[in-house]
Parts: C-alpha cells; sequence; structure tokens
C-alpha cells in the first residue's frame, strides 16, 4: 500500500509539474505575443510618424510655395492691369466740336491686354483714321499692337497716301519678324471738304458704309501687315457723302459665338445695321451701343474669346 501511494504521488507531482509547465508557456506564449504585437505597433507609430513629419515638411513647403506663387501672380495681375490702363490711354481722345466730323469708338479685351487697334487724328483738313487686329493674344499682341499705332502716327504725320503708308508699316514690322506676328489694318484718308475718301486695306474686314441703306466698301483683301515684307498694297477711293456712317470693326464682332459655337456673323451685323437705320439711330455712339448690346444678347454668358473694338465715323459735312 505504501508502494502504491509513493507512485501516487509521483504521479500527481508530475502532473502538477507538467500543468506548472504549461502555465509558463502559455504565460510565456502570451507575453511573446504580447511583446510582437508591442513591437509591430511601435514599429507601425514610428514609421507612421516619420511619414506624417514628412508629409507635415511637404505640406510646409508646398504652402510656402503656394504663398511664393500666389504673390507672383498677385503681382503679375497687378502689372498687367497697370499695362491694361497705360494701354487704355494711348487710345486717342474722342475728337468732339469738329463741324465735320463725329465719332464713337469701343474696345473691349478678351484678356487684361488688348491685342486690337485704332487710331485717328485730323491734319489740314484730312481725317487720318485706322484700325486693325493682330493675330494672338495677350502681352505678345499687346506689344505688338503698340508698335503698330506707333507706326502708323510716325508715317501718316507727314503722307496723305494710305497705300504708303501700310506699304511702309508692313516693311518695318516684316524686317526680322522672328516671332511671325502681323496685324489686318485698314488705314483710311477721308478729305472733310470733297468727301473723297482713300484707303488701303491689309487683310481686315471690310467696312460697312451707312447712308440710307448699308452697303460694305469695296476692298481689296491683301496680305497683313507683317506677314510677308515685299508685299504691294493697293491704293482705293471713294466719294462719302455728307451724313453717311462708316463702320469698322475686328473680327471679334462677326466671329463672336454662342453657346453653340455659332458665330454672330456679318448679316446680324448687317441686321442690326439695318435696325439703326429704320429706328434713325445713326449717330457712332447709339450704333455702336446698339450693336454692343445686341452681340452680347447673342452670346449670352459665353466667356469672350477674342477682342471686339469698333469705330465708327460719321461725316457730317452739309
Amino acid at each position: 500500500m505504501e508502494f502504491c501511494d509513493s507512485d501516487s504521488l509521483k504521479v500527481v507531482y508530475a502532473l502538477q509539474q507538467h500543468h506548472q509547465e504549461d502555465v509558463i508557456n502559455t504565460i510565456t506564449g502570451g507575453l511573446i505575443l504580447i511583446v510582437v504585437f508591442l513591437a509591430i505597433y511601435l514599429y507601425r507609430r514610428i514609421r507612421l510618424t516619420r511619414q506624417l513629419k514628412r508629409a507635415y515638411a511637404q505640406l510646409e513647403q508646398a504652402y510656402d510655395k503656394l504663398e511664393e506663387v500666389t504673390t507672383q501672380k498677385e503681382r503679375i495681375e497687378s502689372e498687367l492691369r497697370i499695362a491694361h490702363d497705360i494701354q487704355m490711354k494711348m487710345l486717342p481722345d474722342i475728337i468732339s466740336g469738329h463741324p465735320d466730323i463725329d465719332i464713337y469708338a469701343s474696345m473691349t479685351p478678351a484678356k487684361e491686354m488688348c491685342g486690337d487697334l485704332y487710331d485717328f487724328f485730323v491734319r489740314d483738313n484730312l481725317f487720318y483714321f485706322c484700325i486693325g487686329d493682330v493675330a494672338g493674344k495677350g502681352v505678345p499682341a499687346a506689344l505688338f499692337m503698340t508698335v503698330t499705332k506707333s507706326l502708323f502716327r510716325t508715317y501718316a504725320i507727314d503722307e496723305n497716301t494710305p497705300d504708303y503708308i501700310v506699304t511702309q508699316m508692313n516693311h518695318n514690322l516684316g524686317e526680322d519678324n522672328k516671332n511671325r506676328m502681323f496685324v489686318t489694318l485698314f488705314v483710311g484718308i477721308l478729305d472733310m471738304t470733297s468727301g473723297l475718301l482713300r484707303y488701303c486695306n491689309a487683310g481686315h474686314e471690310a467696312p460697312i458704309i451707312i447712308h440710307k441703306d448699308a452697303s460694305l466698301l469695296p476692298v481689296n483683301r491683301i496680305f497683313p501687315v507683317g506677314a510677308m515684307d515685299d508685299t504691294s498694297y493697293q491704293l482705293q477711293t471713294a466719294v462719302i457723302e455728307p451724313q453717311t456712317t462708316i463702320l469698322l470693326y475686328t473680327d471679334g464682332l462677326n466671329e463672336a459665338m454662342n453657346i453653340k459655337k455659332e458665330m454672330f456673323g456679318k448679316d446680324r451685323i448687317l441686321s442690326v445695321v439695318n435696325g439703326a437705320i429704320h429706328d434713325g439711330q445713326l449717330s457712332p455712339k447709339a450704333l455702336i451701343d446698339r450693336m454692343t448690346q445686341a452681340v452680347h444678347n447673342y452670346v449670352g454668358d459665353v466667356e469672350q474669346s477674342d477682342d471686339l473694338t469698333m469705330l465708327a465715323i460719321n461725316y457730317l459735312k452739309q
């Protein structure tokens, strides 16, 4: 009996030892899992923290860059506004109080700077005028426009032959024209004593002659100024009757598009003019205001895609 009891105690002791080892192994395994979990967790936290630090640093750099770009953008926009104001101030003042002529003009740039131009002045009872449209938009077109306008004044101040003026301008602008820029141009000189209009057209839209009805002034559509420096331009003439209005415009008018990409077109321009004739609203300002409203109604909220310039000249001589 004593032998059996001793064996039983040994078995119980062995079972207790085995149980303790299982408990220790379980606890050890649990601790290892916890340590592994904590290690993974800490690793991920450290990695995430590093990523957040890098992202924050990149965000700071991006913010600094955005701030710099915004500052530059604001400076550029400010400079463009100043340039726009200077450009508008370069336009001629409307001649008022002259007994033989009434004039009105409007210029609506598509961007801050305009590539259209118009100019006019009176010398020796001759009324000099021009209108032009530079190919392209923005600052390059505006600079080319400024040079073109200056050249018109330079050559017209001592000359009364439109084809000579245009030829000299073309030679000057076409020479060493690396950027291949050009300008459609119409130059006219109206003798306010006789009504004789001498003119030269360089690829520009035909003016509308408005008297008892509306008609297009015949023009030879030769190359624009600056396109080819050896172009030969032609002199044309017409007699303008008293109480006649000459309407000149750039293609920002006839090519203005509505939401369906349909152009305003010459037929609508003539329709507006005929409506003005019917209503007796043929003063230069009333005519241009009427045309401006018509094209605005046509295009609606569509963003303006091209500069739009109009010049109306009413020959008043009795």
